[in-house]
């Protein structure tokens, strides 16, 4: 009767802690895959078992729930007892939730009362921990204030600000959030969205002609000369300036620009538009591990394919800066000068557009979880650094410019926190 008693106990455990019945797919074939959902049934044919099943729920929908299994068993005679021994497999998805388990069975077989029972364990490794989204999408705008050229006689001057502009954007966002390892103790939170963004200037034009239209903006550098273009079929505020040309040594020459027309003559139309302040590709990563109470989190932040005009280098970057107010004043030459020699300022060069590409550590945190050091109050202890660091070949002091001109930008600071918390 003790016996009785004892096996029956031990079956319910073994019930309680394997039934998990969000995990069980909707299959139609239970009987002929037992050992899916009770382990005790491995070895319970007289020879190698193989069974593969795939389930597709709600076909014809977007993300359609989806489950494959794959399972193997057999017996054998082992110490006068008879066992089973098996794998099986499973993959359950239902969008970008994907759940895996990989799991191996075992079951000691006895016989009781002219009858046999089965008494099956299953060790596994769950993952379902993997999230995130995969967004494609198009947007025209249409509208955007502009200044234009008006038509011949509508207008006393030659320009018109009015709502003309239409862009186009297409791009790609991904996000995906995991959690590689959780355990009452330990736990490791991942999360990483990526961006890819292409824009282009579809109309300036009140009326429609052969000739693309140029629209000047952004930031003046000298004598009203703006730095920057919309250009239909081009991405906007592109930077607009000459081809700089160099001497064998890769020296660029004071003065020298490209013919880009082929008219014999170096003036503005041979200006031309040279990449683009808008990163082609925008990245964002964060990460958390705790051990128990303590915590330590980072955020990292990447843009790549963004340029931009280094006008602080172009304007302290010649000799006619170094000495101010007749001689009575010296100033500082920007680095960039060793480099090139230049005795004046080369205000539209495109020397001075760069390659402002950046990985920066936006923020580390580190905290502690005290837990309840009274009855009624929580305490946390947690320290914080912005703006860690920066890595890019950018030669000025940050490559994140607004509009993409880097002209006497003010660094971000580096800011230390250091906070406690009270929880009542």
């Amino acid at each position: 009767m003790f016996k009785r008693l004892y096996i029956t106990i031990t079956l319910a455990l073994l019930l309680s802690v394997g039934a998990k019945a969000q995990y069980d797919a909707s299959f139609s074939h239970y009987w002929d895959m037992e050992p899916y959902f009770n382990p005790a049934a491995v070895g319970k044919q007289p020879k190698l078992n193989v069974v593969a099943a795939y389930a597709l729920d709600m076909a014809g929908f977007e993300n359609n729930p989806r489950t494959m299994y794959l399972g193997a068993d057999m017996p054998f005679f082992l110490l006068g007892a008879y066992h089973g021994a098996g794998v099986s497999l499973i993959n359950d998805q239902i969008g970008l939730f994907t759940h895996q388990r990989i799991a191996l069975q075992y079951a000691y077989k006895h016989k009781l009362f002219g009858g046999n029972i089965s008494v099956g364990a299953q060790f596994g490794f769950l993952n379902e921990q993997f999230d995130g989204s995969f967004d494609f999408y198009t947007r025209k705008t249409k509208d955007l204030i502009a200044t234009v050229p008006a038509a011949a006689g509508t207008q006393f001057g030659k320009t018109v600000t009015t709502n003309v502009g239409n862009v186009d954007s297409h791009g790609i966002e991904v996000t995906l959030n995991a959690t590689p390892i959780q355990t009452k103790d330990w736990e490791w939170n991942l999360s990483y969205n990526f961006t890819w963004q292409k824009m282009k200037v579809k109309n300036l034009s009140l009326v429609q002609t052969d000739q693309k239209t140029n629209m000047m903006v952004g930031p003046t550098v000298k004598d009203n000369n703006m730095i920057q273009v919309l250009t239909e079929g081009y991405a906007p505020n592109m930077f607009y300036v000459y081809h700089q040309l160099y001497d064998r040594s890769g020296k660029p020459i004071e003065g020298a620009y490209a013919d880009t027309n082929k008219d014999g003559t170096i003036n503005d139309a041979d200006r031309y538009r040279y990449h683009s302040p808008m990163p082609d590709y925008i990245m964002g990563l964060s990460t958390s591990v705790r051990y128990r109470q303590l915590t330590l989190g980072m955020s990292f932040r990447a843009n790549i394919g963004n340029y931009v005009y280094n006008a602080t280098a172009m304007n302290t970057g010649a000799w006619e800066l170094e000495t101010w107010a007749d001689g009575l004043q010296l100033n500082n030459l920007n680095r960039s000068y060793m480099k090139t020699g230049f005795q004046t300022r080369q205000y539209l060069s495109d020397y001075y557009v760069e390659n402002a590409s950046f990985l920066k550590l936006d923020n580390i945190n580190l905290s502690y979880d005290f837990g309840k050091i009274t009855k009624w109050c929580s305490l946390s202890l947690s320290t914080m650094v912005q703006n860690v660091f920066c890595i890019t070949n950018y030669s000025g002091a940050d490559p994140e410019v607004p509009n993409g001109v880097d002209s006497s930008f003010y660094p971000r600071p580096r800011t230390y926190t250091l906070s406690l918390g009270l929880k009542f």
